[in-house]
């Protein structure tokens, strides 16, 4: 964020970086994002909502770096010590929640290779899908198209979903990154 007096927290959509020349918002494309709470978490989603075609994609795309440094995120307490010191910053009452389908179009954005393309639809790229050569349990052609399957049939779900912290017992089971 670089000029945090300036931003407007009213809108459901938010952009972090403001034009340096002239301090307006939307003066200059990009570095959009919803706030999302989710369980123990108050995340940074890009404004999925609004980037429905080629040029809304550009204009409200999210800050680069999310492309190498994934979703930023506070924990509640984090958020809250911010909120209280900035008082323009909405109150976790009023974040509204992950929806399933915004949950699915992270993943989707995040997943190696961009196997599956990118929001607004999910395509598999067969060609990407053949340098898939192993997965943990299964098949890997079941294991893609079953993880093609959560994403199509959660895409437009609107249920709240809530993160929570990986439990000691189940890092064992996390995949390995590269």
């Amino acid at each position: 964020m670089n000029a945090l007096e300036l931003m407007d927290f009213g809108e459901d959509k938010i952009q972090l970086l403001i034009c340096d020349h002239c301090g307006t918002i939307n003066c200059k494309s990009g570095d959009w994002v919803n706030l999302r709470s989710s369980g123990d978490f108050v995340l940074m989603i890009p404004a999925f909502d609004e980037m429905r075609d080629n040029w809304s994609e550009t204009e409200y795309s999210p800050p680069r770096y999310f492309g190498k440094e994934g979703t930023p995120y506070f924990s509640l307490e984090t958020y809250e010590k911010l909120q209280s010191q900035n008082t323009s910053f909405p109150k976790i009452e009023s974040i509204k929640h992950l929806q399933a389908r915004e949950a699915m179009r992270l993943a989707q954005l995040y997943m190696p290779m961009n196997l599956f393309g990118e929001p607004p639809e999910v395509r598999l790229n067969i060609e990407k899908a053949g340098n898939i050569v192993a997965s943990s349990e299964g098949e890997t052609k079941d294991c893609i198209k079953t993880i093609e399957n959560i994403l199509i049939r959660n895409y437009e779900n609107t249920a709240v979903v809530n993160l929570r912290r990986i439990k000691p017992d189940e890092k064992n089971n996390l995949p390995v990154r590269g």
